[in-house]
C-alpha cells in the first residue's frame, strides 16, 4: 500500500470513528480536499449518511479552493508589481510566480474533479 493509500486508509479511520456531524463534515472536507476522487468516492457513496452531507461538503471545499485561488491570484500580482517595481531578484520572483501559477492550476483541476461529485 502507499504511503497515499495508507493516509486515505488513515482518513476513513478517522471518518468512521467520528461521531458529531461537524466531525464527519470535517473528515469528508479533509478527504475531498486532499485525495483523488476515484480514490474514496465508492467508499463515501456506499454510506447513504455521508452520500447526504456531499453536496454540504462539496459547497464548503469549493468556497476554501475559491478563497486559496484568489490569494493566490493577489500573490501573483503583488509578485508582477514587484518585478516592474525593482527589477531586483527578478529570477528568484519569476520563480515564485512560476510556483504559484502551478498552484493555481493544481486547484482549478481540483474544482473540475470535484465538479464532478
Amino acid at each position: 500500500m502507499s504511503k497515499n493509500e495508507q493516509d486515505l486508509e488513515d482518513e476513513l479511520e478517522r471518518l468512521g470513528n467520528a461521531r458529531t456531524e461537524e466531525e464527519i463534515m470535517d473528515r469528508l472536507k479533509s478527504i475531498m480536499k486532499g485525495f483523488s476522487i476515484p480514490m474514496y468516492i465508492e467508499r463515501i457513496k456506499s454510506n447513504p449518511y455521508y452520500t447526504s452531507l456531499l453536496p454540504d461538503v462539496k459547497d464548503l471545499v469549493m468556497e476554501d479552493i475559491s478563497r486559496i485561488k484568489d490569494s493566490i491570484k493577489e500573490e501573483i500580482t503583488a509578485i508582477d508589481k514587484e518585478i516592474r517595481k525593482d527589477g531586483k531578484d527578478i529570477p528568484k520572483l519569476e520563480s515564485l510566480k512560476g510556483e504559484c501559477s502551478a498552484l493555481l492550476s493544481a486547484l482549478k483541476e481540483k474544482e473540475r474533479e470535484i465538479k464532478k461529485i
